[in-house]
């Protein structure tokens, strides 16, 4: 049996740049996230193992700025500054002039359930499942549902239950957003498959930027504060991530 492996080289000098996001009370483990990277860049990585140089560790602040907590392999106590609460975007508006909103994909994000069955094409088949701003807005809350019922609430059996029911009626105003312009690339990319030997598996999913026009004030907390989390299908890999451009 034939295995084609996708890889990615590291060349000496390069930098390897990630972002790691702690929900919840998984904060508090901020401390021994940083441990094990230091771990992990001692251990290294690669076949064979090359060890690797941890220049520094940065919680980003409100403003995007950053504040270190390590610096060139240096242990010290890791305390974050400035944890990140849906508090701090909630009075985040447009104006009442601005009415288009932009939201631009860096990395590829499909919003649409994975199709199970194959569709034979007709003439008036149109759908390319693009992101749209409705499919974002309920892929984002309920990421962040999800997300609250394992580690912020976990002790409330019946947590997830009441709010997911609620997810789609606050989602249903967004379809009046229109989309008025997309620049956008349908990508694919490769997952491994670990119950069929590992096999590389495609996912479509689309980069690029989409604007949407109307009065969506109602949303812009929401989706500054799950722009980080991973929205989509696939938020393995680092994918499935948006900013707002506009």
């Amino acid at each position: 049996m034939y295995i084609r492996f996708y890889t990615q080289c590291l060349k000496k000098g390069e930098h390897l740049v990630f972002t790691l996001s702690l929900y919840g009370w998984f904060e508090k483990y901020a401390e021994a996230a940083v441990e094990t990277l230091l771990m992990m860049c001692r251990l290294g990585m690669g076949t064979p193992l090359v060890r690797l140089n941890l220049l520094s560790v940065s919680e980003r602040l409100a403003d995007g700025t950053r504040y270190c907590l390590v610096q060139d392999n240096d242990r010290q106590t890791v305390r974050l500054q400035n944890p990140v609460t849906l508090g701090r975007y909630i009075r985040c508006k447009m104006e009442p002039d601005e009415q288009v909103i932009g939201i631009h994909y860096d990395v590829p994000v499909n919003l649409h359930p994975t199709r199970r069955h194959k569709f034979v094409a007709s003439a008036g088949y149109t759908d390319h499942r693009l992101p749209g701003f409705y499919q974002l807005v309920k892929a984002a809350a309920l990421r962040i549902t999800k997300l609250s019922a394992l580690y912020t609430y976990p002790e409330n059996a019946d947590y997830f239950t009441t709010v997911n029911e609620l997810v789609e009626p606050f989602s249903i105003p967004a379809t009046a957003m229109e989309l008025t312009s997309a620049t956008i690339r349908r990508v694919t990319c490769y997952r491994p498959d670990k119950e069929v030997n590992w096999q590389p598996v495609p996912m479509a999913e689309y980069t690029g930027t989409l604007e949407f026009t109307g009065n969506c004030n109602y949303y812009i907390p929401l989706l500054l504060f799950a722009r980080n989390l991973g929205v989509g299908v696939n938020t393995i890999y680092g994918l499935d991530r948006y900013r707002l451009t506009k």
